[in-house]
């Protein structure tokens, strides 16, 4: 599957390379990121593969040295990802996808993605976004245009600790949880079950 591209040092020879959408599978009713710890997200994020279903990929066994997604059109992927755009201390995630204008953190611990969660999955299709620089925990919404966010959760109009809920989507304004040591959350579902637990499959 990796071809030669693993042995060529790829992606970092190829900076003209950007990041596509994760593979996730959606239905009329419901979108599951599908979790499987052996298959589509890792639980370990210092030697962990993301994405499966992908016609050409190369995986990143080092995360510290790593890049992410693969099969991308054009962009730059960092070499050392303790001080990248991508998280820096997360024991398992997956960043947003279809995101046209997005900011990502070098520190989680005070950046636009959760910090402190054992294993979530972060938003897709939103255009543009302002996310979260001070949570302990969270994951947002999707399918918004333009989303601002609150800096501070504990404060906010989110809901925080919360180890299970069922949410809905396209949602301007919408109820996240926040603290939440694991979770797994869906995109575009009309009613969607957030698991608190990675270590699952979803069928």
């Amino acid at each position: 599957m990796f071809g030669n591209r693993l042995e060529n040092n790829w992606p970092f020879d190829a900076p003209e390379k950007r990041i596509l959408n994760p593979y996730y599978t959606r239905d009329s009713t419901r979108l599951i990121l599908i979790i499987t710890v052996a298959t589509v997200y890792q639980t370990d994020i210092a030697a962990g593969v993301y994405q499966t279903d992908i016609a050409s990929g190369v995986y990143q066994t080092d995360i510290a040295a790593g890049v992410y997604q693969t099969d991308i059109a054009a962009g730059v992927y960092q070499t050392d990802i303790t001080a990248t755009v991508y998280q820096t201390d997360i024991a398992a995630g997956v960043y947003q996808t279809d995101i046209a204008s997005g900011v990502y953190q070098t520190d989680i611990a005070a950046g636009v993605y959760q910090t402190d969660i054992a294993a979530g999955v972060y938003q897709t299709d939103m255009a543009t976004g302002v996310y979260q620089t001070d949570i302990a925990a969270g994951v947002y919404q999707t399918d918004i245009a333009a989303g601002v966010y609150q800096t501070d959760i504990t404060a906010a109009v989110y809901q925080t600790d919360i180890t299970a809920a069922v949410y809905q989507t396209d949602i301007t304004a919408a109820v996240y949880q926040t603290d939440i040591t694991a979770g797994v959350y869906q995109t575009d579902i009309v009613v969607g079950v957030y698991q608190t637990d990675m270590n699952f499959t979803v069928a």
